[in-house]
């Protein structure tokens, strides 16, 4: 692995998440600075947002792909009619992240790639809060690459994946696609329409938005004591890891169907969720959950 020397030369603030990004020379990992969570960031029960958190971070990330220093040399893929989507994505979460005493601001967010595949390379998004070293959620996504007209697969162009592959950790990560469960029983079923608001730039509905649907969801289901392992409210159990897959694009006006249940398996504390379109999954989610606090 040949060692580089990080000279951080971007800086530039974005107004919406007053961030500060800072990408290396070599383009291969970037530093990002905002002040702290958002009022909105944080839910009814004084607790952080699942949706919105893995919305400011992921939008963390679009940012420095779109910074004039570019990370992962993104605006060059684009000259080369080149684009991605998360097709899968999993944020884990420590507990002592819940804890009233853990400080949410500042927060310091990394990004770096950490695998390359034949069409596919994967990102860490680490988040840390108050000055802390070890961070307190991890996000890691697979991204595919696509042609921006066609929307058909693209393999890695081999310039970039020579340039990157330099930077990869000494075991680069392989790709983690959640698989649902086999023997799916009763689930909790609700419909909506996919607004405006909750669509991306090219016209789909965006991660975070299925994850809201998601957790609405089982908040309903919870409320009507249709789940058998968690007692009480859903606000009591707070989220270990969230890991979630794109089956397919929905798009502004669709109407989707949102389906919940909890894992078969006797131990542990989970939730799946299967949305989908015309009856056909088009996302899929697992929420895996701490025991239950007294909160």
């Amino acid at each position: 692995m040949v060692a580089a020397k990080c000279f951080f030369l971007s800086i530039q603030a974005y107004p919406s998440l007053n961030l500060r990004i800072d990408v290396d020379q070599n383009h291969h990992q970037a530093h990002i600075n905002l002040p702290g969570l958002r009022f909105d960031d944080i839910d009814h029960t004084g607790q952080p947002s699942m949706w919105r958190l893995l919305n400011t971070f992921g939008s963390t990330e679009h940012a420095a792909y779109y910074d004039p220093n570019s990370f992962l040399s993104y605006n060059k893929l684009q000259k080369q009619g080149i684009k991605t989507f998360s097709q899968s994505v999993t944020m884990e979460v420590a507990q002592s992240f819940y804890e009233v005493t853990t400080p949410k601001s500042p927060v310091q967010v990394k990004l770096n790639c950490t695998g390359i595949a034949d069409s596919t390379f994967t990102t860490n998004i680490c988040v840390m809060f108050g000055g802390r070293l070890k961070p307190s959620i991890i996000i890691k996504s697979l991204n595919s690459l696509i042609h921006k007209e066609s929307g058909l697969s693209e393999q890695v162009p081999q310039w970039w994946r020579t340039h990157f592959s330099m930077f990869l950790p000494t075991f680069p990560e392989k790709p983690q696609i959640p698989n649902p469960p086999e023997n799916i029983q009763k689930t909790f079923t609700h419909h909506l329409t996919v607004p405006l608001s909750d669509t991306d730039t090219s016209g789909f509905t965006r991660h975070p938005m299925y994850v809201r649907y998601f957790f609405d969801n089982m908040s309903i289901a919870s409320n009507r004591g249709f789940y058998k392992k968690f007692l009480g409210h859903l606000h009591q159990y707070q989220v270990k890891r969230l890991s979630m897959t794109s089956h397919g694009a929905t798009r502004w006006g669709d109407a989707l169907t949102v389906e919940t249940c909890e894992d078969p398996e006797e131990e542990g504390l989970k939730i799946h969720c299967f949305t989908g379109k015309n009856g056909h999954v088009k996302w899929y989610a697992c929420a895996e959950f701490f025991p239950a606090t007294d909160t």
